[in-house]
């Protein structure tokens, strides 16, 4: 039986260790799209998102699929969330961290572990539809001599004629898409290569796979809701990671 290995990775410090920013940047616009989703202001903290992707996810996922959870030096609440759920053999297995590193950092930790015919890495601000899964499976096995990674979701800032490609009947193509969760093989991430311990590790791997060739097909239609693409957060501000060791001895990545 094929089955995915799904990375989520909670927390990096670029949300601010769980309180985002969007209230400051948040335009009228965004914020009646936010409450159309469902979604009010005081939802918006990394820990009630966190949960609220989680349930979703065992939810609306029907294909099969292990779940590994990063907890990248999250509060000790969302600790026992998350414990909670592997104790009931929910999240299948679960790294926590003690310090708060950088979800390239997180995302590596967790790919070793993944022991799926595919692999799905994505975010913790997510929600998901019925069958999103299955849909962007069935996407790369109808077109498996195409160099593809899938992704339930186009974000507004991609959808545009300087990254849509032609694409099939029944799909989408993009070449800048996906960071928030996509999907793809084993072998088409170890051709691409791990992330940078860096605050916009997903841009240098998007480069990456552009280089290597890859483009991003999606179904033809989104199948979740980022709640992440309304902005607000600067991801390129100096941030100072740090690993305590165990002898209190802080160690630096740079």
């Amino acid at each position: 039986m094929k089955y995915c290995s799904v990375i989520m990775t909670h927390y990096s410090l670029a949300d601010d260790y769980g309180e985002t920013r969007l209230g400051i940047k948040m335009t009228d616009g965004m914020r009646e799209r936010l409450e159309k989703q469902g979604f009010k202001m005081e939802d918006y903290t990394r820990s009630k998102l966190m949960r609220h992707t989680i349930r979703t996810l065992l939810k609306n996922t029907d294909y099969p699929y292990e779940l590994i959870v990063v907890d990248n030096g999250g509060n000790p609440d969302d600790t026992d969330f998350l414990l909670d759920l592997t104790r009931k053999k929910k999240i299948t297995t679960l790294i926590r961290n003690a310090d708060n590193m950088l979800f390239g950092y997180g995302r590596n930790q967790a790919i070793p572990m993944a022991t799926g015919d595919y692999i799905c890495i994505m975010d913790n601000d997510l929600r998901f539809n019925k069958g999103w899964l299955t849909a962007c499976i069935n996407l790369l096995e109808k077109y498996p001599d195409e160099k593809l990674i899938a992704s339930p979701y186009l974000s507004p800032e991609k959808d545009n004629n300087k990254y849509n490609i032609p694409s099939p009947k029944g799909s989408r193509k993009n070449s800048a898409c996906g960071s928030n969760c996509m999907i793809m093989t084993p072998e088409t991430l170890k051709d691409v290569g791990m992330f940078k311990y860096n605050s916009v590790a997903g841009t240098y791997w998007h480069r990456a796979l552009s280089k290597k060739g890859y483009s991003i097909i999606l179904p033809p239609e989104d199948m979740i809701f980022h709640t992440g693409c309304f902005g607000g957060i600067n991801f390129h501000k100096p941030m100072k990671v740090a690993k305590t060791l165990s002898n209190g001895t802080e160690v630096i990545f740079k």
